[in-house]
């Protein structure tokens, strides 16, 4: 193999490291379903699809997901399985393929350009994030109303309110987007506009509906906690099985921790840099030393063999999950 695809596979997999978080794996599998054959056979096909891959590399992928019997596809870490399959099976000359594949389509995760931040979407992903107003603050129709049980008076009081903070909402989006405001003064401003909402809308509600409204964002908070507790157990059983599968040492281990604390100080630096009025050149040049820095420390801790395991992977996560939200959007129209 050359040293060239080599470097490349250890790029790849930083990327994976930063952006998925080895050292503290999410549940990594293929969403439960009544129909399990059928739920990974579109797994598959969506996957190879999406990765474009040729017959011989279609049939390697499903051979992996078929070779796990003993696992269900919809327990903790599966793909981790599937991707040390691949791996194993893989020839370089098709490993070679699916980084070329990764590296043209821009990113590890099939999308170019993806990325955290403040880019297109965020004041929305914002406010959902914040629980804008309580609920969405859009109390005044459908269940939700019916179980506080709105008079028409309030449903028509709460919906002129709606179109109110809409019309701020707007404004906001404007004078951010023009400049006029810095994310962090936007940040706050949408903030305050959510609380806002919430304050005046729930002046409309009797007490008895305050104490119905409670007693609902107490119980949505039980159901939330649960959840967490789910997702915390699913993130450690896939963990324990990807150390299973790149076969990680005790030390390989805490190395990669040391190596995860090391990215969040490089990303607060990296921030650093921009606010103190760095120039393009000054901060494109900082954060190629510091990516290549990281990535010897990652292409020292794993070998090659747990390097491809790990791009393989997070081509197979990242699919697998763009399909579950792909089949969301779907579902509700």
């Amino acid at each position: 193999m050359n040293n060239l695809f080599q470097r490349g596979i250890a790029t790849y997999a930083l990327v994976v490291v930063l952006f998925m978080g080895v050292a503290a794996c999410d549940s990594s599998s293929v969403a439960e379903d009544e129909n399990v054959d059928q739920e990974i056979a579109a797994s598959i096909a969506f996957i190879s699809s999406d990765l474009e891959m040729d017959a011989s590399e279609t049939a390697i992928l499903e051979s992996a997901f078929e070779s796990n019997d003993d696992h269900p596809a919809h327990e903790p870490g599966f793909l981790w399985r599937v991707a040390a399959r691949m791996q194993q099976n893989m020839s370089d000359e098709q490993k070679e393929r699916l980084l070329n594949h990764l590296k043209n389509r821009g990113s590890v995760f099939g999308r170019p350009g993806l990325h955290h931040g403040n880019g297109p979407g965020f004041d929305r992903r914002f406010m959902f994030r914040r629980g804008f107003g309580e609920f969405g603050g859009f109390a005044a129709a459908g269940a939700f109303a019916d179980h506080l049980g709105l008079t028409d008076d309030q449903k028509v009081a709460i919906r002129a309110l709606r179109d109110s903070f809409k019309s701020n909402l707007e404004a906001l989006r404007i004078t951010h987007r023009d400049g006029s405001l810095s994310d962090e003064e936007f940040r706050a401003a949408l903030e305050a506009l959510g609380n806002e909402l919430k304050e005046e809308w729930q002046n409309f509600l009797t007490d008895d509906q305050k104490a119905i409204l409670e007693q609902m964002k107490d119980d949505r908070e039980a159901a939330m906690e649960e959840r967490r507790a789910l997702r915390e157990a699913d993130r450690l059983a896939a963990r324990a099985v990807m150390i299973e599968v790149l076969g990680l040492s005790d030390a390989q281990v805490i190395a990669l921790e040391e190596l995860q604390d090391q990215v969040e100080d490089l990303r607060e630096a990296f921030q650093a840099l921009i606010d103190s009025g760095a120039t393009r050149e000054e901060v494109k040049e900082w954060a190629t030393g510091a990516r290549d820095g990281v990535t010897a420390s990652l292409a020292a801790i794993l070998d090659q063999t747990q390097l491809e395991i790990i791009v393989i992977h997070g081509a197979l996560h990242s699919r697998a999950f763009r399909m579950l939200i792909e089949r969301h959007r779907r579902s509700r129209g």
